[in-house]
């Protein structure tokens, strides 16, 4: 907090654990992968014969999950603009999902395609890729 504005943030880090890309498996299969020269036959080899680890990928990320930017109003500029009835008004910039550090290759580390089960997370299987949002928000307290 300082004078009149308000910053808050919520970063998320997790270390360890591991994600199955089944993604990047569909992406090999169809032999179409951009991340290798043959399209990702080398890798599919290697599954096919038995070695399940080259879809195996580290976990851990950084995220800026939440940031927001807040702005209390005068009070006199409250009072000119919404009457004597207004005692405060706030104008607040936040966004979601602004920034990820991972070396995971798929659009989430932090994927769950089977719900939120402990079982069954950490499977990508082509998932939505998480939103990043914008909002503007006015608070007027009376």
């Amino acid at each position: 907090e300082w004078k009149r504005f308000k910053l808050g943030m919520q970063w998320d880090w997790k270390q360890g654990g591991d994600v199955i890309n089944l993604t990047r498996l569909l992406f090999d299969v169809g032999a179409n992968s951009p991340d290798a020269p043959d399209g990702g036959a080398s890798r599919v080899g290697e599954w096919a014969a038995g070695n399940t680890k080259v879809y195996l990928e580290k976990a851990s990320y950084l995220k800026l999950r939440e940031l927001s930017l807040s702005y209390d109003l005068p009070d006199h500029i409250v009072s000119s603009l919404l009457g004597g009835g207004a005692r405060r008004t706030r104008l607040t910039l936040s966004g979601r999902n602004l920034l990820r550090f991972t070396g995971y290759k798929g659009y989430d580390p932090e994927v769950s395609n089977f719900g939120n089960q402990p079982i069954a997370r950490n499977i990508d299987v082509a998932p939505f890729p998480p939103s990043r949002s914008f909002f503007f928000s006015v608070d007027v307290g009376f």
